[in-house]
């Protein structure tokens, strides 16, 4: 309610004086909702991040069980992982089967829509239309704003400005093979296609202006980053 009564003052001063602009109006509108935000959370956690109305972890997911405990299995060998997205069965696996080189999980699209959840409680997979709004928010510079300050060839290193700390973690093809380690960075949405194809994100390293968008089958493994939306003080208990 606060948050309301504050932009509704900032429009009855605009409509008033003519004197503040519609970009200094929202920039006191996002300075305000990052204040109620951290003013809320006494303690604010240092896996979250805070970018406009949304809230996104800033890891990728790295769980091997669905919320309610139920094993997802690790599928290593390239037979094995075709097999499981094949078959529709829930699959991860590290780049190269090897945890410590790797940015979090990369999972098949069947484990990111399976109804037991593989975010926490309280978190979804963004959807389509998230990632959307994401860079809508971000606005210029997008893969730039949002990339990791190191890890990155080249100079394709981002200023990190809103904290997202997206790294290039890769992805594994449906037949198993890996690709793009130190090169790209891909999350699938929770937005299917067709039958075996779903929406996904990925930032390159040679563009610092746009995150990609595009479809890719279910089988392949991607990384995924959890995110909800934040409503104001009112949803705070």
């Amino acid at each position: 309610m606060k948050t309301l009564m504050t932009i509704m003052f900032f429009l009855f001063l605009m409509s008033c004086t003519d004197k503040i602009s519609k970009e200094e109006l929202f920039e006191g509108y996002e300075e305000e909702v990052q204040k109620n935000y951290l003013s809320h959370n006494n303690t604010p956690s240092t896996d979250e991040v805070l970018i406009g109305q949304q809230v996104w972890k800033v890891e990728n997911l790295d769980v091997d069980t669905f919320l309610n405990g139920d094993p997802i299995l690790e599928m290593k060998s390239d037979l094995d992982w075709e097999t499981a997205g094949n078959d529709g069965i829930p699959a991860w696996s590290y780049f190269n089967n090897e945890k410590e080189s790797s940015y979090g999980k990369l999972y098949n699209f069947h484990a990111v829509a399976d109804p037991r959840c593989l975010c926490p409680e309280g978190w979804r997979i963004p959807t389509d239309e998230d990632w959307i709004r994401l860079g809508l928010t971000v606005s210029e510079n997008i893969a730039y704003n949002l990339k990791s300050k190191d890890a990155w060839p080249k100079d394709g290193n981002g200023g990190d400005y809103y904290g997202f700390n997206a790294k290039p973690n890769g992805m594994r093809y449906y037949d198993g093979q890996f690709f793009y380690l130190n090169e790209s960075a891909f999350w699938w949405t929770g937005s299917s296609v067709v039958l075996k194809h779903a929406w996904l994100r990925y930032f390159d390293e040679d563009y610092s202006d746009r995150i990609f968008r595009i479809t890719a089958r279910r089988a392949a493994g991607m990384g995924v980053r959890c995110m909800k939306d934040y409503l104001g003080e009112d949803e705070i208990q």
